[in-house]
């Protein structure tokens, strides 16, 4: 099964249940506070009793998204430092203690992009009628989250620079059960 057949499968399975973002607590720094540092280019996205792994790839330019059973910790810290988590779904979702289904889930690709693999160039999750979760991974640090009209922002920003690629959007509906793939415009 692919990575893409894996998401759209746990998707339809389970609601999301929470945004964990991974760091380290440092605690050889210059003040007597520990200090959490994000590694902000990896981002969990829970969907109880999995979850779907997205990490920045190809120097911040795609978003690869793949379904495992627990939170990896694949970065070097240093000794003395440990390794942690931080939940940050309170600052994205509408309701983060409510059920947050994903309605509908659209992946942008371009020429480079294999879906198979988990690689989009970006990602927006569509939650109830409330919220949308936009992600980022072209950001200078890694992924950012964002949320209502991002994605559209995203390709009119990309659409401005010369030599944008073509890109097409293949949209998961959770209504219909369908994956449908639109051209969104032609190369530039």
């Amino acid at each position: 099964m692919s990575q893409l057949d894996q998401i759209i499968s746990l998707i339809k399975s389970s609601p999301l249940t929470d945004i964990i973002t991974v760091g380290f607590i440092d605690h050889d720094n210059d003040i007597d506070v520990k200090m959490f540092n994000i590694i902000q280019t990896e981002l969990y996205l829970e969907f109880e009793p999995y979850f779907i792994r997205c990490s920045s790839i190809n120097q911040y330019d795609k978003l690869k998204m793949e379904v495992v059973d627990k939170i990896v910790f694949d970065f070097k810290i240093e000794e003395g430092d440990e390794y942690c988590i931080s939940s940050i779904s309170d600052m994205y979702l509408f309701d983060p203690y409510g059920t947050n289904e994903i309605t509908s889930i659209e992946f942008l690709l371009d020429q480079e992009i294999d879906i198979d693999e988990g690689v989009f160039k970006c990602v927006q999750l569509n939650i109830g009628s409330k919220d949308k979760i936009f992600l980022d991974p072209t950001h200078t640090f890694g992924i950012k989250i964002n949320g209502k009209s991002s994605f559209i922002e995203w390709i009119d920003n990309k659409i401005a620079q010369p030599n944008y690629s073509s890109y097409s959007k293949l949209v998961w509906d959770k209504i219909n059960n369908k994956s449908v793939i639109n051209r969104l415009f032609p190369e530039g």
